[in-house]
């Protein structure tokens, strides 16, 4: 059983070196979906602020190293360079120029590097093709406030906001923290920069077959260099029918206790205390 982390909580907790990437069988199906949106005109998996240079090839290198130690059955490092073992995914693509890039391409995460500014804590650099209900390019730039600006209880000034900042700001160089998010939607798509047609505050209408949980593991790691931190995201996705009957009870207990700018937030309008539908 998975353990489903409390909404709306920040929640971090320490993680071990040899824990930080989760390699299974999801490494090639979202590689190859990375590939493909790449291609895909009208999507922008990549944005960066000026002078990323350094802080990308940074990651790129302590991905490669965590490679080579760590899955060395997936990934084989060559003069330097860390490739999946799987032929399809050794093809090489003259549309990847940035290292950040490169090192999304070796894992089932999306990568995004957050630079300490005047202002606050920055996303300088993402290289996100599996969103969930954000755009990229709507965030490049901003700082970590500006970002969670829509989330309840989140933006500029709240004290979830300081607590970030403050928890950025004291992140040792090799200290990794990780946290948890989740979402419902009524599709199970991995890119998904705008919720669903349709979904609105609909999922109330939603049957349970119809529903589909989407889980969030994030880390967070200050780079040595240069003192950006790495912030991670590794998504998992489970139609919420094949839950179990314990996990389904911890869904519906979290449901309950959104508030109605929660709820609003997730879509989940209509949804009150012991009226989940199906859950």
């Amino acid at each position: 059983m998975f353990k489903l982390p409390k909404a709306f909580r920040i929640g971090i907790q320490p993680l071990a070196m040899q824990d930080w990437f989760c390699i299974d069988e999801r490494l090639i199906p979202r590689v190859e979906e990375k590939r493909r949106l790449l291609k895909d005109p009208s999507v922008q998996v990549y944005a960066s602020v000026p002078d990323m240079q350094e802080a990308e090839a940074e990651v790129l290198l302590i991905v490669t190293d965590w490679l080579q130690r760590y899955a060395a059955p997936t990934h084989v490092v060559e003069n330097g360079v860390a490739v999946i073992r799987s032929e399809i995914s050794r093809m090489s693509d003259a549309a990847i120029n940035s290292n950040l890039q490169k090192a999304a391409m070796l894992l089932a995460d999306d990568l995004v590097i957050m630079r300490s500014t005047e202002e606050g804590w920055q996303l300088a650099a993402g290289s996100v093709s599996f969103p969930s209900v954000w755009v990229l390019a709507e965030k490049i730039g901003k700082i970590i406030s500006a970002v969670h600006e829509s989330v309840p209880e989140f933006g500029q000034g709240t004290q979830a906001d300081r607590l970030i900042g403050r928890m950025f700001d004291s992140l040792k160089v090799g200290q990794r923290v990780q946290r948890g998010n989740w979402s419902l939607h009524a599709t199970d798509q991995l890119h998904l920069p705008r919720h669903a047609s349709g979904q609105g505050g609909q999922l109330a209408n939603t049957s349970l077959d119809e529903l589909t949980l989407r889980m969030e593991r994030q880390t967070l790691c200050k780079l040595a260099g240069c003192g950006d931190i790495l912030f991670t995201i590794d998504t998992f996705i489970y139609p919420v029918a094949s839950l179990s009957e314990q996990e389904r009870d911890e869904l519906d207990h979290q449901i309950d206790e959104l508030d109605e700018r929660q709820r609003r937030y997730r879509g989940l309008m209509g949804w009150g205390v012991g009226n989940s539908p199906g859950l």
